[in-house]
């Protein structure tokens, strides 16, 4: 294991925040098991956890810049709601069904998805559609949902890939004093 690896597993909120997401994503396979179990202690915690996971996403969220990383708009299969279609369809000048047979396919459930990844509207680390963006998009990593532990595991998945799950978590850990 690297000396950062090593300092990052050791973090606190008092040191700057992980952002690299080589660094991150080795970090998060380095410690799977320990988040698996994690994910399990919180289905225990219930309900109890969302206020921090509120808080540390409001205070970590603003601190990491989205269009610095654009990794989960190259690496997540975007679901879209019927409402985020048709502003984009306008956007674009497409009619609803031009737009849904060009940019979307059927999901899990016939509910619809972005039919690439990465997604069609990525340029560099830079949505071209941000102010039409889809909801999902607008929304993630969704940590000031409530419910928290009941998707953990979803969210835990995420650790590897989005600075702002990695750090929330990280802290989370130390705070509810898993470790």
């Amino acid at each position: 294991m690297t000396s950062l690896m090593k300092k990052m597993m050791r973090m606190n909120r008092s040191e700057p925040l992980l952002t690299d997401l080589d660094s991150i994503a080795r970090i998060a396979e380095y410690e799977r098991q320990e988040n698996e179990d994690f994910t399990r202690w919180l289905k225990e915690a219930g309900e109890s956890v969302d206020a921090t996971v509120m808080r540390l996403q409001a205070d970590i969220a603003p601190q990491i810049s989205c269009t610095d990383c654009g990794n989960c708009c190259r690496s997540l299969i975007i679901h879209v709601e019927p409402t985020d279609i048709p502003p984009l369809a306008q956007r674009l000048d497409l009619s609803v069904d031009d737009f849904t047979a060009r940019y979307l396919e059927k999901g899990i459930g016939n509910d619809a998805v972005i039919s690439q990844v990465p997604c069609h509207f990525l340029a560099g680390n830079w949505c071209t559609v941000y102010e039409d963006r889809f909801s999902a998009c607008r929304s993630f990593p969704h940590l000031d949902v409530p419910g928290f532990s009941k998707r953990a595991f979803a969210l835990i998945q995420q650790v590897g890939r989005c600075p702002i799950v990695f750090n929330v978590i990280k802290v989370l850990k130390s705070e509810t004093g898993f470790r």
